[in-house]
């Protein structure tokens, strides 16, 4: 038995080496911490998680809002412990079993929390993310992040939960209440890391392209084909960038079982991480999305190879690669045994700004740091500086111009969708003043029912003529100005791709000629051979440089539409919540005239639809009593809701008039796109 018991030690004290430690593992445990939103730590002292009414309000049910520190009671006081589900913490009162608990265990934007009884279920475990100089995100098992109602700290102002975005509004301090210290975790941290991997912090929402296809074309991305919403045990395959879905688009948090790790999750849904299928071993095993359950399969770290590529290999020393060493459509993602090559390099490419992740710690390429005491060779470094400084210039016009275009075109796709809405909106109120109708010839509620199928007649007759003038133009003026804009979007990420590449290859050209072991032959060769690619790039760098300014131009000149647009969103938006109501009482008046009335006098059973009894339905004139007040009883609460107004729709003439000017727009901006598309394919003609 005792031994027995020395290898189950054992045993676990190898577990909790390996496993390693998490964020919640280095918060004390059994400590009361106020809790402060960040948006308020160090400027006044509000924000606090409290019950309002003190101490004596403190129960099951009670409403966890935001106040000033004030008293100090028990309700101010929160302990942190370890939950039953691995990889997770509970949250309750100091010295009372009062939990931490997200309302009736509804998962939705906004949901409160309150205290409730100690459970197991989800909607009390918590995890916390660390995000440095004593802030925390605090997410609860559904993945969703506590924060600040509204962004608002007012006195009284709730806690919820809800998708993960960044601002203070979201982040928290844990503050002892022996020491009114904010608790800070750097030195745990780095005393806890055991890996050698780059430090990932300051990354943001990133696309992940292979670096076989990266400055080269728009191919080669993480992609979940043909899902519009990521699920768990979606397979990933190489796809190109044909739009900037959420399947796209990914985000990296600090690993829950261990802080030597990375998890990837998909920016709109932490919850969802990248994973190894099936948790296996294996050369050849598929990388799919999968719900978080802090296993290794889902342990990542991120190996710096330099200029913006790295390599991602997983806690089992597997390396995530193309299957086939392939980049086409469809490429599956797998992991496989370490090799050398891009198939097993990656660019972490930031959605906003198309620029390559560089960890921190990290030096970055300075090209005017390479020197040589070779007079051939300085004189070639003086054509390769200059023609960076080129390449420099045109990349901060690219970033200028990639900047615009993605507001014009995300404008283009509001208003495309806008369009579609409309539609689906028309058809909503046509099908409602349909159910509608037949009930306006019934006695009682005839009449308030007739006075709503009136207004939305006139609705209808408003709506159908925007709906059918917007039709007109949806596909061949706003479906091919969508189309001009995205088409001339990717040619300028491409291009903007290929300069930051571009940057990169000259450096390396210049190390090449500082340490390549070469002949004074061929060494002669060579910088003949760059001086002529040389001035074929700058020749090509000047022939699109104006193109850039055009495209910045008209898009200054389409911003003219964002203020419609709006107007007309808003309006939209308005409309739809103000049919919400009519369509409810719509729902309603059906379920009451579906209602039965049934009776039973002497040896007469009643047993009729209130639909009928309107209708004219004969019960005899003995019970009409009985049917009245049935009538009257389910009818009155429903009279009372019928007095609803049905909304219009504003704005839709300047909406139209602005988007009727944006195809002559598009198809300049289009234009001088394809020039700059030209430039791109002929420098990899030129090649480097």
């Amino acid at each position: 038995m005792k031994q027995y018991l020395k290898l189950t030690i054992i045993f676990i004290l190898y577990f909790m080496s390996v496993r390693g430690q998490s964020i919640n593992d280095l918060i004390p445990k059994g400590e009361a911490f106020f809790i402060q939103s960040a948006q308020e730590y160090g400027k006044r002292d509000m924000a606090y998680w409290d019950i309002p009414g003190g101490e004596d309000k403190i129960v099951k049910g009670a409403q966890i809002k935001v106040w000033g520190l004030g008293d100090q009671a028990k309700d101010r006081r929160y302990v942190i412990e370890n939950s039953s589900t691995a990889g997770y913490v509970k949250i309750h009162i100091d010295g009372v079993a009062g939990y931490l608990d997200v309302k009736g265990g509804k998962n939705n934007n906004g949901q409160d929390l309150i205290i409730w009884d100690p459970g197991n279920g989800w909607n009390q475990n918590f995890t916390f993310k660390y995000l440095g100089n004593g802030r925390f995100k605090i997410y609860s098992q559904g993945g969703k992040v506590i924060c600040l109602s509204g962004r608002k700290s007012d006195n009284g102002n709730a806690i919820t939960i809800w998708d993960d975005h960044d601002g203070p509004w979201m982040e928290w301090c844990l503050i002892s209440v022996k020491t009114r210290q904010a608790l800070k975790l750097e030195d745990k941290i780095n005393a806890a890391k055991t890996n050698t991997g780059a430090d990932m912090n300051g990354i943001r929402t990133f696309y992940i392209q292979s670096a076989l296809t990266y400055g080269k074309s728009l191919d080669g991305f993480f992609d979940v084909p043909g899902v519009s919403a990521p699920a768990g045990g979606n397979n990933i395959q190489l796809w190109g960038l044909t739009d900037r879905g959420s399947d796209r688009k990914y985000r990296i948090n600090t690993a829950n079982n261990n802080l030597s790790f990375y998890n990837i999750c998909v920016a709109d849904n932490p919850n969802l991480n990248v994973d190894i299928a099936g948790g296996v071993n294996t050369d050849g095993a598929n990388i799919q999305l999968y719900e978080k359950n802090n296993s290794s399969a889902q342990d990542f770290i991120f190996k710096y190879m330099g200029n913006g590529k790295f390599k991602i290999i997983n806690a089992n020393g597997k390396v995530i690669c193309t299957n086939g060493r392939e980049s086409k459509n469809g490429t599956n993602v797998l992991v496989w045994t370490d090799h050398e090559g891009p198939w097993m390099e990656w660019y972490l490419i930031d959605t906003e700004t198309n620029e390559p992740f560089i960890p921190n710690n990290e030096k970055k390429n300075n090209i005017t740091d390479i020197t040589s005491n070779d007079p051939g060779v300085l004189a070639a470094f003086k054509e390769i500086d200059n023609t960076y400084k080129s390449v420099v210039n045109v990349e901060q016009k690219s970033n200028s111009t990639l900047g615009k275009l993605n507001n014009t075109t995300t404008t283009m796709e509001k208003s495309y969708l806008l369009i579609n809405k409309v539609s689906s909106l028309n058809s909503k109120v046509n099908d409602t003043q349909n159910a509608l109708n037949p009930f306006s010839r019934l006695p009682i509620i005839g009449v308030p029912v007739k006075v709503i199928t009136t207004s939305l007649g006139m609705t209808l007759g408003q709506l159908d003529k925007v709906d059918k003038s917007l039709q007109a133009i949806k596909d061949p003026v706003v479906g091919q100005a969508n189309s001009n804009v995205v088409n001339a979007y990717t040619s300028n990420l491409l291009f903007n791709s290929k300069m930051k590449l571009l940057k990169n290859t000259l450096v390396d050209t210049k190390n090449d000629l500082v340490n390549g072991n070469y002949s004074g032959i061929e060494k002669t060769s060579k910088i003949t051979k760059l001086s002529e690619k040389l001035n074929a790039i700058n020749g090509t760098l000047s022939s699109v440089d104006g193109n850039f300014n055009k495209i910045d131009d008209i898009c200054n000149k389409m911003k003219n539409i964002d203020k419609p647009v709006t107007e007309f969103e808003e309006g939209v938006n308005k409309f739809d919540n103000g049919m919400k109501p009519v369509d409810k009482v719509a729902d309603e008046i059906n379920d009451v005239l579906n209602k039965r009335f049934k009776k039973g006098i002497g040896k007469v059973k009643i047993d009729i639809s209130v639909r009928d009894i309107l209708e004219g339905g004969k019960v005899g004139k003995l019970f009409d009593k009985y049917v009245n007040k049935f009538l009257d009883g389910v009818l009155q609460p429903l009279l009372k809701k019928l007095n609803v107004k049905v909304p219009s729709v504003p704005g839709v003439d300047k909406f139209k008039d602005a988007l009727n000017n944006t195809l002559d727009f598009t198809k300049k901006i289009k234009e001088n796109s394809d020039k700059i598309n030209e430039a791109t394919n002929k420098l990899g003609e030129i090649g480097l």
